[in-house]
């Protein structure tokens, strides 16, 4: 039998040969359908997990790890690290919400971020300015942060109350954040820039 590619023999690792298709559009063709794959891409295909040449593959979940992030327990070293410094993540949440107040940010980015009610409070904030800033006839631009101040206390083993002081050109705002640990990762319950 004659190799389907002229330059590749037909024993070679590279060749996978499976009836299912790739593309939707070779569902129509007849009989199984013939692929060069790369050694990578072929383990890859059967284990399931796509990866890209050069990407460590993803960290395995330890056994219990989905009853720890249940209890609010972090369930890795690096969530642990993240759990136990929460002030990066109230640095970021304060000047995101400065800079969506600001115009300079959309309100979407921070969805992920935040619960509802916050996403709705700061929905009404960002509607207020846009008309105060329509009115003066301003543009909505990024605000130059000269620098910030952080200062976290732990009210909880997972929540977080902080206060964030950010310094600009023309002002200085307070932002005062609480954040709770779910879901291995900080969520902002509230935040209230002053």
């Amino acid at each position: 039998m004659t190799p389907p590619f002229p330059n590749t023999p037909s024993d070679s690792p590279s060749i996978v040969n499976t009836t299912e298709y790739d593309d939707p559009r070779d569902a129509f063709a007849s009989g199984p359908v013939t692929e060069t794959r790369s050694p990578a891409r072929a383990r890859a295909r059967a284990t399931g997990v796509p990866r890209r040449s050069g990407t460590p593959p993803p960290p395995r979940t330890p056994e219990g790890a989905a009853d720890a992030a249940s209890a609010g327990r972090p369930a890795s070293e690096a969530a642990a690290r993240d759990i136990r410094t929460p002030e990066p993540v109230l640095e970021n949440l304060a000047l995101s919400a400065i800079e969506v107040i600001a115009g300079a940010r959309d309100l979407e980015q921070l969805g992920r971020w935040v619960t509802r009610e916050v996403y709705e409070h700061l929905g009404i904030r960002v509607t207020v300015a846009s008309r105060a800033r329509r009115m003066r006839g301003a543009v909505g631009k990024r605000p130059v942060i000269l620098g910030t101040r952080v200062s976290a206390f732990r009210t909880g083993e997972t929540i977080v109350d902080g206060v964030v002081t950010v310094t600009m050109r023309d002002r200085t705002r307070a932002v005062a954040i609480r954040i709770e640990w779910e879901g291995g990762r900080w969520r902002a319950s509230a935040i209230h820039v002053l």
